[in-house]
């Protein structure tokens, strides 16, 4: 038995009928298909909580065109349906379903050699990762790097923002068009905090509330992989933020600390958006990765 679930090397048949009845998740090449080549990098992006493609459309221009780029919504968010549960497992198995789909979809069905693939994880996004690892998960015969940005073994939530998600929905949404700018002004306060108040007030506005708070108990209250990330054995880059508000440096820290073959790089940010502000410094850290 694996740490969550079945062994997924000897119990296939219990693999194949939670993706079959419980696949949710959305993904898309950010690459165009014509475009693929399968002697580039590919690079899988997963967001954080409620993030979407979208968000991952800037990495196109970053890494001009030196890797092949695959983009996820998460459940309940973007394409993905707002149906269905989500816990640390279910995302684990999303991924896994959808990331083998993108390789077998580039170098052909049932794809053996795939070349280097990165998979990048950020915030929540990461805990699913540990998942994958733990239990040996099939994608991960693939990933050769890690990129997590800012891990996290829980969800860390603002004690602000949590009062919001466990209000009534009907108070939730007052409360999202009344008061939502102040509340993130006193959240990210300054100038230089501007792009991060646009960016939350951006996912905030996008999420269906009913969802949102039902995922709020089953992924953000309940998740805990703070015991697993010592099953990554991949060369791993992790970037945390110096001034990260929305996941403290300190619970990346930790993870790094626990994960064998990883590299911390802190970043200097005024918050959380860590690529956008640092590209440069990022793009050499990727081109550094790929050479471990």
């Amino acid at each position: 038995m694996g740490v969550f679930s079945p062994d997924l090397n000897k119990d296939h048949s219990w693999f194949k009928k939670q993706q079959s009845q419980n696949y949710d998740l959305f993904g898309t090449w950010l690459t165009p298909r014509l475009e693929l080549d399968t002697n580039k990098p590919t690079l899988f992006l997963v967001n954080g909580w409620m993030g979407t493609h979208k968000d991952n459309l800037q990495y196109i221009d970053f890494f001009e065109g030196k890797f092949d780029i695959f983009g996820l919504d998460n459940r309940g968010s973007g394409k993905s349906t707002l149906e269905g549960d989500l816990d640390v497992v279910q995302f684990a198995l999303d991924l896994n379903y959808v990331l083998l789909g993108a390789l077998d979809e580039k170098f052909g069905k049932k794809a053996v050699e795939s070349g280097t693939v990165i998979l990048q994880a950020s915030c929540a996004g990461t805990l699913p990762v540990a998942v994958m690892y733990a239990d040996k998960f099939p994608i991960t015969k693939f990933i050769t790097h890690l990129v997590l940005i800012s891990p996290e073994s829980k969800v860390y939530v603002k004690s602000s923002i949590k009062i919001f998600y466990y209000t009534p929905v009907w108070l939730a949404k007052i409360i999202r068009k009344g008061l939502l700018p102040l509340i993130l002004n006193i959240l990210f306060f300054g100038k230089k905090r501007a792009d991060a108040r646009r960016v939350t007030r951006e996912r905030l506005d996008s999420l269906d509330l009913h969802v949102a708070q039902r995922q709020v108990k089953q992924f953000l209250k309940k998740a805990d992989v703070s015991e697993l990330w010592e099953s990554i054995t991949v060369p791993t880059l992790i970037l945390i933020g110096q001034n990260d508000k929305v996941v403290p440096p300190r619970l990346s820290k930790e993870v790094a600390s626990q994960i064998p073959n990883s590299s911390l790089l802190e970043l200097t940010a005024p918050d959380h958006l860590l690529v956008e502000y640092n590209v440069g410094f990022v793009r050499k850290a990727y081109l550094e990765l790929l050479e471990k």
